[in-house]
């Protein structure tokens, strides 16, 4: 439980406290508490799948992304169904493929790991540079929502460090907890999957009604697809989490700050040079061609797989 927390904590990271930006007016920091719960859940639920299927690739790991972003947007927030101005189909792409999959699971939690663990002090520090990039250029945007979002300079920074240092304290934890060994057993499987089964039926099924199928058969299609990459691995192999078992240097974990201090930067600098765009469409679209091409490309790495 404590390593689905910490996982939790890391997909939340990215999917709420990075896209939303920043706190708004209504936020506290009690309010981010129930959220953090439930993406703990989510993250539960995808440490099962990939030990479940035996996930030993990116390709596979993506798909699992997959599944959590649809658990999260599908069955919990229902834009898979359209919503927010994205009509159906492509919110199956935004966001449950282009920012959970693709961010908060593959990027941001396999990569970063993966780049602290194996890499260089510069390739992690220059990847979370990117990250704080990419966060400082996509928060401006929230200016042209309707009433428009902003925040102080002060407000900005302190949640940006704030939010990155409890990211930080998630990715030291990882090699503690040996996220290799969890194994959960068949009464949790069962459990997990009647929450989710539970949810849907009662809350989302009534909701959307008849594109309800749709969801239904975009799982079984990435089932198909991890049950396939399953039967190439052996059962005695290990999976893609040992990999956040390797041991990282205490004073690397001080690169990730690059992240909060450059999307600072960013956002602060743009709004005083008066550089303020709608980043969000440019951006939108890139991460749905990118989340797009990688759903494919996994599919057909795992179909070929003997």
């Amino acid at each position: 439980m404590v390593l689905a927390l910490a996982i939790g904590y890391i997909f939340f990271f990215y999917s709420e406290r990075m896209f939303w930006s920043f706190l708004r007016a209504d936020d506290t920091l009690l309010s981010q508490i129930p959220g953090w719960l439930v993406y703990s859940l989510f993250a539960y639920m995808t440490l099962a799948i990939i030990q479940h299927f035996r996930v030993r690739s990116i390709y596979a790991l993506f798909l699992a992304g997959v599944v959590f972003g649809w658990i999260v947007e599908g069955i919990y927030a229902m834009t898979f169904f359209g919503g927010g101005g994205i009509p159906l189909p492509f919110s199956i792409i935004w966001t449950g493929v282009a920012w959970h999959a693709l961010i908060s699971v593959t990027l941001g939690w396999y990569v970063l790991q993966k780049s602290l663990a194996e890499r260089s002090y510069l390739h992690s520090l220059s990847l979370s540079a990117l990250f704080g990039l990419f966060w400082g250029v996509w928060a401006v945007a929230w200016v042209f929502e309707t009433p428009p979002v902003t925040t102080t300079a002060g407000g900005f920074v302190a949640h940006a460090f704030a939010t990155t240092a409890l990211l930080s304290l998630a990715f030291w934890l990882l090699p503690k907890l040996r996220p290799e060994s969890f194994t959960p057993t068949r009464i949790e499987r069962y459990v997990l999957g009647a929450l989710a089964v539970s949810f849907f039926a009662l809350v989302t099924i009534p909701s959307v009604l008849f594109p309800a199928v749709i969801l239904v058969v975009a799982f079984a299609v990435i089932y198909f697809l991890l049950r396939r990459h399953r039967k190439s691995q052996h059962d005695s192999v290990a999976t893609i989490l040992s990999m956040f078992q390797k041991p990282v240097p205490m004073r690397k974990y001080f690169t990730i700050f690059a992240m909060p201090l450059v999307a600072s930067a960013t956002y602060i600098g743009l709004n005083g040079a008066g550089l303020v765009f709608r980043s969000n469409l440019p951006m939108l679209v890139v991460t749905c061609l990118v989340g797009t091409t990688l759903l494919f490309v996994s599919s057909y790495t795992i179909i070929r797989e003997k």
